[in-house]
Order: C-alpha cells, then structure tokens, then sequence
C-alpha cells in the first residue's frame, strides 16, 4: 500500500485561513511504500502570486524543488512531488510573484513558508499543513563600536581604552588642546591599562610590557608636547601605572618607579624636586595612588602609607605636616582600595566600609561635617562599597548592587540638586556599573554592563559630553 501526503496550503495575509483540502493517489502500479503524487489544497491564494515551489529533505535526501503554477483565488492543484520515503521529512516552501518558468535559485520570494517537519508513515493519511508568511526583507545598517573597558579621568580630560587596545579622549587634552568629542587616540592599538592625570599628561601600559605617553615630554625627560603616545624610558614589564597631577608611577619588578613633578616629595623616596625620567623610588606596594601633589599606597598587609603635601591633612597623619617619607596610617588597616584624590584620600576596607581624610571644606569625606579631618574618619551609611574614587572636592563609591552614591560638592555628585552634601546621595536612575572613575577632577563616569558609558559633573572642558553645560545628572555618551 502506498503512503499518501497530504499537503494544505495557507497563504496568510492577516486572517486569511486554510479551506477546502483534497487528497489524489496515483498509482501507476508501483508496489514501493512511497509516496507519489500530491494534491495541493490552496486557499486564498493572494493578488500577484502566480509560483509556488516545494522543497522537501526526506532523510538525508534532498528533492528538488518542485514549482507549481497558480492563480490568484486558486482553491486546488495537483503537484507531483515524487516519491517521498516513510520517515522523517521536512518540507519548505516559497511563493513568487512571477511566473515559474522566471523564477530561479537568486529570485526573492514574496512569501516564505515556515518549515514543517513530520514523520511519514504507512497505511495513513499523512498530513501536513504549511503557513505562508509575507517576506518582507529589512535592511539594516550595523556600526561595529569596540566596548569601552576602563575609564582614566583627569581634572579637565576624559580618556576610555576600549576591548580592542585603543583609547577614546576628549575634554582639555594636552598643549591646551579643547575636543569636544571622543576622538580615537593615534598610534595606539595595544593598550591593556590608562591613566590621567593633569591636562598636561596621560599614558599608556602596553601588551608588549613597556609604557607610552603623550602631552608634555618635559614630565618624562624629553622637550614639548606630543599628541601621540611615545614610549618612555622605564624598565618592564610595567604592572600598574598611575598619574598624579604632574607626576606618574608605576610598579616595576616588586619596585616603585616614578618619574616628573615632586615638589612636594610625593614619591616618598625621602627626596623632593622634578624627577625627568622614571626612577626607582621605593619598595613594592600592590597599589599606589597619586592624587594633585600627594600620593598613598597599600600594603600587602592592607596598611596605607602616604607622602608628599599635606597641607590640609591629606596625609592622614593627624597632622598638617608635610613629608617626604611614607608613614602608616592610624584606622585605615585592612584597605583593600584606595583613592587620592586633590587634597583628600579615601581607604575602601574589605568590610564595606570607607574612611577618609584631609580637606573636608564640601563634605568631601562624607562624615556629616564639613570640618577638615587629619585623620580618618568613616563615611555614613557606607557599608556595601566595592570600589572608591576620589575627585578634585568630591568622591563615589560603586556599591554591591551595582549602583553609585556619591558626597561632597553639589555640582560633581549627578544627583540633580546641585547641593554640597556632606553624606552619600545616589546617584539616580544609575544601575548595573561595572566600572567607575573621577580622578582628581570634576567629573564622574560609569560604564555599565550593556557597555554604555555616562558621565555628569562640570563640563566647562567639554570633559563629560562635549557640551559644555553642567551635567546634573548621568548623560550618555556616545563613542565613535
């Protein structure tokens, strides 16, 4: 007994819906259990539809495709399909406006069917019912951006490295240089890590281990500006690298190296005085972090250590006493992230928990007061931080949850108001940060984990969005 296949046509168009259905056997006195002819059962059949073509993969076998002639309001057609093994068998199909002695393997079908798979038996009526869509093709134009990994703010300036080696900048760049947009760093395509520091400087660890770095070559023993990164003198490879306001360090075989402005003996090597090609400075620290014209680190044992000016206590000392030398501080143990940022320095410790001290004169330390601190003191409400930055007069924490609150002056905490505030304030409608940065300036900025970057805070350099108008609250920037 031969198997019969049984297909219903649906040409869809809004409610249009299958009708009438027949079924034709053709013998021909064949005794193989396969299936032969076919009857088509069409309803509706649309205005300009005159082909429609059946493809059909029984097994591993591939017919071909078969074309069948019709006209609009067709409501049967026979259609040969040969013969059709039992098993498994998956049938597609196309309908053409046009003429099936035109159509051929490139033209584009004005309606597809979706794919129907069944399992072809014998002594059964075997169904199948097939759904015609309209194709209707869509063309869409898709701009490729690398993502933006890692943030490096400086006080006027704004740098991004992206996921493949190249940086983004934009704001008050060196010799003065005003760009409102990102702009794509020349020269550089193997960054691995970034930091900012004044307008004047900024540079790059690179994959091969050395340093580069563009703005004024005097920071680095050479003469002018440059636009471009140049490779300085530093022995590798580099670990971490980070840039004070005129100065930079980086960590070089279990040794500090550090190289330019050391007026105030930021280094803490016991030493003042401009430094113009890196130097080593002192023993290992896994983090150092400079801030204007003084710099702290971490221990191994999570203690902090700071040099240089402290004029308004940013040494955490106690004092107002300034030094060459690093030495512990009292109540910041267990640090495990530290940020310096102008003329105040704040300690991440593993429970959560922050502590600050220095100048306090926009609530910058985030303890209620307004009142300058020498030594540190914890930030309120403050126990779930993971990260810590520290800006010119005010400082954020990326919280557990992935959200940021920010204290101290009203026009850098992207809360709306505008307000010093001398507690945290979260920052609005500011979810899922992966990363966070406001070194030493006016500005925050978070890339989030869709790889969208916003920033807020002053705009005077067009540092945030290119604007020049205040940011009162987190903008989208947009990296070309």
């Amino acid at each position: 007994m031969k198997n019969v296949a049984w297909l219903m046509f649906a040409l869809l168009a809004g409610s249009l819906s299958v009708s009438g259905c027949g079924v034709g056997v053709h013998d021909g006195g064949s005794t193989s259990d396969d299936v032969t002819d076919v009857e088509l059962a069409l309803s509706a059949v649309p205005a300009g539809i005159q082909c429609v073509r059946v493809t059909v993969m029984a097994g591993s076998t591939a017919l071909a495709p078969q074309s069948l002639p019709v006209t609009a309001g067709a409501s049967s057609a026979s259609l040969n399909l040969g013969p059709l093994p039992v098993g498994a068998a998956t049938f597609n199909g196309a309908a053409f406006n046009a003429t099936c002695t035109t159509v051929t393997g490139s033209t584009v079908a004005n309606w597809i069917a979706v794919p129907v798979t069944t399992t072809l038996s014998l002594g059964v009526t075997n169904k199948v019912t097939m759904t015609f869509l309209p194709n209707n093709p869509v063309s869409v134009n898709a701009n490729f951006i690398p993502a933006p990994v890692e943030l490096a703010l400086g006080s006027d300036s704004t740098r991004v490295r992206m996921a493949d080696g190249t940086v983004r900048e934009w704001g008050l760049l060196p010799n003065n240089a005003f760009v409102t947009q990102p702009t794509v760093v020349a020269g550089l395509n193997d960054a691995v890590q970034i930091a900012s520091g004044s307008s004047e400087m900024a540079c790059a660890r690179r994959a091969a281990g050395g340093v580069s770095c563009w703005g004024s070559a005097m920071l680095w023993g050479g003469s002018g500006f440059t636009q471009t990164p140049v490779p300085i003198n530093i022995a590798t490879p580099v670990g971490q690298i980070s840039l004070g306001q005129s100065f930079g360090c980086g960590s070089v075989q279990n040794r500090i190296t550090c190289w330019g402005a050391n007026d105030f003996g930021a280094f803490g090597n016991g030493s003042s005085g401009f430094v113009g090609a890196p130097a080593f400075v002192g023993s290992f620290a896994p983090k150092i972090s400079p801030g204007r014209t003084h710099a702290c680190l971490v221990g191994s044992d999570g203690g902090v250590g700071c040099s240089g000016d402290n004029t308004y206590g940013q040494l955490g000392l106690g004092n107002t006493t300034s030094t060459t030398q690093p030495f512990r501080i009292d109540g910041a143990t267990g640090t495990v992230d530290l940020a310096a940022g102008a003329f105040h320095t704040c300690a991440l410790r593993g429970d959560g928990t922050v502590r600050c001290w220095g100048l306090n004169s926009r609530g910058q330390l985030g303890d209620g007061t307004t009142t300058q601190r020498t030594s540190p003191v914890q930030v309120v409400g403050i126990n779930d931080a993971v990260h810590v930055v520290a800006g010119e007069e005010h400082t954020c924490v990326l919280r557990q949850a992935g959200t940021v609150s920010c204290w101290g002056k009203g026009s850098t905490l992207g809360d709306g108001s505008g307000v010093d505030r001398s507690t945290p304030a979260d920052v609005p409608a500011l979810s899922g940060v992966i990363a966070l940065d406001s070194h030493i300036g006016r500005h925050t900025c978070a890339i989030l984990t869709d790889r969208t970057l916003k920033c807020w805070g002053e705009n005077e350099s067009a540092q945030v969005d290119g604007t020049q108008v205040w940011a009162a609250k987190p903008t989208t920037v947009v990296l070309q």
